[in-house]
């Protein structure tokens, strides 16, 4: 609701910036990367701080492609042969959260996967990094913080 998004301190207009680079990102990575590289200073606080923050609130609610890796407690043991299932055979870059402190935010468990989404997508933006060359990490660990 509009009242919930005024409350967080996040632009009603940068929210719906996200859902639509988002949307633009499930179609067309190569065009999404693109806009993010040509207009990086304005596109920089919707794909991360402070819009990303809202993002991770309600990450659950909002129907996305997967881009990430979940790891819980009980994949103890599993996690390498997981790796190897994902997308690419190799990796350069990987962000990884237990979804704890979620800038101010507090625990927010899977939906911190968020935060290591949009740092990926600065580092492709900015730092050069290929997309399918970095890996966004959850681990659910039960840190059960307030």
């Amino acid at each position: 609701p509009e009242d919930e998004i005024i409350k967080s301190g996040v632009s009603p207009d940068n929210i719906r910036k996200w859902k639509v680079l988002q949307s633009v990102q499930d179609r067309n990575e190569t065009l999404f990367y693109r806009i993010l590289m040509d207009n990086f200073q304005d596109m920089a606080p919707i794909i991360y701080t402070p819009t990303v923050g809202w993002a991770c609130s309600h990450f659950s609610q909002l129907y996305r492609r997967p881009r990430g890796m979940y790891f819980s407690h009980g994949d103890r043991g599993e996690m390498a042969s997981m790796v190897y299932n994902w997308e690419s055979d190799e990796v350069d870059a990987v962000v990884i959260t237990d979804g704890s402190r979620i800038l101010g935010l507090g625990d927010l468990g899977l939906g911190g996967l968020g935060i290591s989404i949009g740092k990926l997508d600065l580092y492709v933006a900015a730092g050069g990094f290929h997309p399918r060359r970095v890996l966004p990490v959850v681990l659910d660990i039960g840190t059960n913080n307030q």
